[in-house]
């Protein structure tokens, strides 16, 4: 699969907090979409719009295999593969 070019710098700050928390947790998550989520700097609701940035992102060359993500009955999950820090 051709990895797609879909720099960090463009990602929206919501969704650079939470792929950021997943990886310091090391930890994979599920974020039910219309949910409330309370991380350190950030508390919103997790829209439709960032769980598809966040899929997106997973086929960037900025994601070197660090984390996977799927959509499922309106849950977004991220799966923990390595650490990116």
């Amino acid at each position: 699969m051709k990895k797609l070019e879909n720099d960090w710098q463009y990602l929206s700050d919501p969704v650079k907090t939470i792929l950021e928390r997943v990886d310091i947790n090391c930890k994979s998550c599920e974020i039910p979409i219309g949910s409330l989520v309370d991380i350190p700097y950030f508390k919103g609701v997790m829209t439709l719009e960032m769980a598809l940035e966040i899929l997106n992102f997973q086929d960037s060359i900025d994601n070197e295999g660090f984390f996977a993500t799927s959509v499922e009955n309106k849950v977004l999950s991220i799966e923990f593969i390595k650490w990116a820090i």
